[in-house]
Parts: structure tokens; sequence; C-alpha cells
């Protein structure tokens, strides 16, 4: 949730951040990619208490794969530059 937490400090710091309704909806996406990540690998832990410890892999790999492909796996700053204009 590197993502998440990033713009989370970066609106704790500003107050407010201004951005039209594409980087809005790129943020959204990734607030909920790294969402259902973090839920998936908390239920994995479960799975994995239950005998079945790669039962979500093909899931959060999916997942992981469509974050790389909205962040293309830039560090946290250089992302929210380049969707913020900043």
């Amino acid at each position: 949730m590197k993502y998440s937490k990033h713009l989370k400090g970066i609106i704790n710091s500003q107050h407010s951040v201004c951005m039209d309704n594409r980087s809005l909806k790129t943020i959204l996406n990734i607030v909920a990619l790294e969402s259902s990540i973090h839920v998936l690998k908390k239920s994995q832990a479960k799975f994995s208490e239950l005998g079945i410890p790669h039962a979500l892999d093909l899931d959060v790999f999916h997942l992981k794969k469509q974050l790389t492909e909205i962040t293309g796996n830039l560090s946290e700053p250089d992302l929210m530059q380049r969707i913020l204009g900043e």
C-alpha cells in the first residue's frame, strides 16, 4: 500500500489536492488495487493455516500486474508527480 500511504501523506501535508478526472480515476484505481492485494494477502495467511498456502497466489499476481501497468513501477514521489503534474 505504498502508493496509498504516500498519497495520504501528500493530502495530510497539503490538506487538499487539485486534480482532473483522469488523475482522480488513476489514483482511485491504485488505491483499490493496493487494498485488494492487501486483503488477499491477509486471506492467504488464513489459507496457509489450513494447509493451502498458495490458494490465492494467482489472484494476487494478476492484481500486482494491473498495479504495475498503472504505476510503471515508478517510485511513489515520481508517480504522484506524473499523475498530479507537480
